[in-house]
């Protein structure tokens, strides 16, 4: 698979790390898997909701990911965050291709593109969500 996925039951969150080259039939997967497998996590008999998401991008090497599939992905964190008014998404795209789809992406979410940010580095994104969601500083 050219993605992981890893729920943070510590502090709420869920990462996303893209590797390779991503297929639109492995986004619609990771798709799948984050909201309806990832989307409730099971803690001590307790279902939680994320507080964060935060996709890497980094080691992507070919996003073979046609517009409406991006397109596609920002109705879902739409309706996602017009539901759930804490959750919030961190996209990380240092190569040009990837940091314009997030981009649309981002511009695709509306009213609700101020809880998602779009960054070139890991650390200016763990550090938009540490401050924005007031967590400690190590817990990303």
């Amino acid at each position: 698979m050219p993605y992981t996925l890893k729920h943070k039951e510590n502090d709420g969150g869920v990462i996303t790390t893209y590797s390779g080259r991503v297929t639109e039939k492995e986004f619609y997967q990771c798709l799948k898997e984050k909201f309806l497998l990832g989307g409730k996590s099971m803690s001590h008999g307790k279902i939680s909701v994320p507080l964060y998401y935060i996709c890497y991008f980094a080691d992507a090497t070919n996003f073979d990911v046609s517009i409406e599939a991006v397109k596609f992905s920002a109705t879902i964190y739409k309706a996602l965050m017009e539901v759930n008014q804490t959750v919030f998404e961190a996209v990380v795209a240092p190569n040009n291709y990837e940091f314009g789809m997030a981009r649309l992406w981002q511009a695709s979410l509306g009213s609700q593109s101020a809880r998602a940010k779009v960054f070139r580095t890991r650390d200016t994104a763990n550090n938009w969500i540490v401050q924005t969601l007031a967590l400690p500083e190590m817990s990303i």
